[in-house]
């Protein structure tokens, strides 16, 4: 049971996670225009296969961002629903896509990329720290007013941590741009009109900001053309998305809402001054993320054929096996209402089969919405230190692999810190150490304790359900006392050394590894 630490964040304080949504942000920031290798799929779709129901494992490379100082980081349970609410937008859709966390997460200290205003600079940031063949996803606090977009020259994402969720779905939307998928009110971006009334035949749209910093810098004024898609379908192949199972939509305001049917409250006429409303559920629309999510299957299958030929980079670990977490986390110390010691705290729960990582959170308040320390370790014990003393904490746990980040947390349980090193209320103790207090069975161990008079001592070692299992006795002589603990032949588990003298006991936990 080695502490083999993934990534480490303590902080006496870390702010929730707020909503961008609640703060206005953008919905998207991706720019709004067909790439060459999508309008060449439009005319020539049956030239393209798409792989059938075959599995596509996509890998992501992480990057979570935090300011000049490490602060502000993304929580990694968010980060863990995200990647799992983004699997849900894809299994419910029946894309057979699954998407799979590569390598290690990587963290990078900049307030200037934590909270950019333009695309540019995410661009820099993006071709400065993508790694080849994956789907490079930022998770950051402001990605030039969006809440995520997705930049075709640079292979890459940037997300608000707000939109990093489980019930949101701004990362698969953004995917879906990456994957060469446009919104079905592709040209009206930016525009606006009269819903009572029909729509132009066509609606032009300005990407001039885009295309000349990625594209073409002599390019100064960049306006393309794009038709109004008709209810009737008939101009499907042509106009807006070009993706003819997804349905008109005109609404390029973010956070609509929609009726009970998943569709648009707002009713909207085409060229024809046929009435309609939005489907509400579709990934790539403007709707607010309660109404639905999911892909069509043109919208799919435009993906796929884009995975297997254009981003066919991605698909360099086909016929992996996702290894789905069952099991419950066993938290076993502290134990619930332990009295534990302020200075360090031992957090010992169950290994987890199929789990390759677990992320341990501690807080003050039971909903976590504020953290003590967040760890992500590859290991079943952690250590956390600098406890405030006579206070209640909360700690938690979640299992994890690459493939599979939907496994449930732990439940909340509490524990009270106290001063335990104190002895004072212990005639003839001055202190006392037991060391050290994570060994492997059979692995020596000593408990040291100084005395100003001498004592006789009943020594038991106790396990965590409360059965004896060593006792001995000794004697401890005025000064400084070594008294070896005999551990061999103990199960892995938690277990308490008792001491117990004519004037007090002394109680000190320690736990054996596998």
């Amino acid at each position: 049971m080695k502490k083999n630490y993934f990534i480490i964040f303590l902080a006496t304080l870390m702010l929730p996670n707020l909503s961008f949504g609640q703060q206005h942000l953008h919905p998207c920031g991706t720019p709004s225009h067909h790439t060459e290798w999508f309008k060449d799929y439009s005319r020539n779709r049956a030239a393209y296969r798409t792989g059938a129901d075959t599995m596509l494992y996509v890998p992501l490379t992480l990057h979570i961002l935090g300011d000049d100082n490490g602060n502000d980081y993304i929580s990694m349970m968010k980060v863990l629903d995200g990647v799992c609410g983004l699997n849900n937008d894809f299994s419910g859709s029946d894309a057979a896509m699954h998407y799979y966390i590569e390598g290690d997460i990587r963290y990078i200290d900049s307030t200037a990329w934590y909270n950019h205003t333009n695309n540019v600079d995410g661009y820099n940031m993006m071709m400065q720290k993508n790694i080849p063949n994956t789907i490079n996803s930022y998770i950051l606090g402001n990605p030039a007013g969006n809440a995520g977009y997705n930049l075709p020259s640079a292979s890459a994402i940037a997300l608000s941590k707000g939109a990093v969720s489980l019930a949101r779905h701004t990362w698969a939307h953004e995917i879906g741009h990456n994957l060469s998928v446009q919104h079905p009110f592709l040209g009206w971006e930016g525009n606006s009109y009269s819903y009572s009334t029909a729509t132009p035949a066509t609606v032009s749209y300005n990407y001039t900001s885009f295309k000349k910093i990625y594209y073409n810098s002599t390019d100064t004024t960049i306006i393309d053309t794009t038709y109004t898609e008709l209810v009737d379908g008939s101009n499907c192949l042509i106009a807006a998305d070009r993706i003819c199972d997804t349905s008109p939509d005109y609404l390029s305001s973010g956070g609509w809402s929609c009726n009970s049917a998943g569709e648009s409250n707002i009713l909207q006429k085409d060229f024809n001054g046929v009435d309609f409303r939005s489907d509400a559920t579709n990934i790539m629309t403007y709707a607010q993320d309660a109404c639905g999510a999911k892909f069509t299957a043109g919208q799919i299958s435009a993906m796929r054929a884009n995975l297997l030929t254009e981003k066919a980079s991605y698909l360099s670990n086909q016929g992996m096996q996702i290894d789905t977490i069952t099991q419950n986390i066993a938290q076993l110390y502290p134990t619930p209402a332990e009295v534990v010691d302020f200075s360090a705290v031992d957090f010992v729960w169950n290994e987890v089969d199929k789990a390759t990582h677990y992320v341990l959170q501690v807080s003050f308040v039971p909903t976590f919405s504020f953290l003590h320390a967040e760890v992500t370790t590859t290991d079943t014990l952690v250590t956390v230190t600098n406890f405030d003393l006579n206070r209640k904490y909360y700690w938690r746990v979640r299992p994890f692999n690459k493939g599979y980040t939907c496994a449930a947390t732990s439940p909340s349980q509490d524990f009270t810190t106290s001063d335990l090193t104190s002895v004072n209320d212990i005639k003839g103790v001055e202190n006392y150490r037991l060391y050290p207090n994570l060994i492997a069975s059979g692995q020596p161990m000593n408990f040291e304790i100084r005395l100003t008079e001498s004592l006789d001592a009943n020594i038991l070692i106790v396990s965590s359900n409360g059965q004896i299992v060593r006792q001995s006795n000794t004697n401890f002589s005025v000064g400084q006392n070594e008294y070896p603990v005999t551990t061999n032949g103990l199960a892995a588990g938690i277990y308490i050394l008792v001491v117990q003298t004519e004037n007090g006991i002394i109680r000190d936990k320690f736990v054996v590894g596998k």
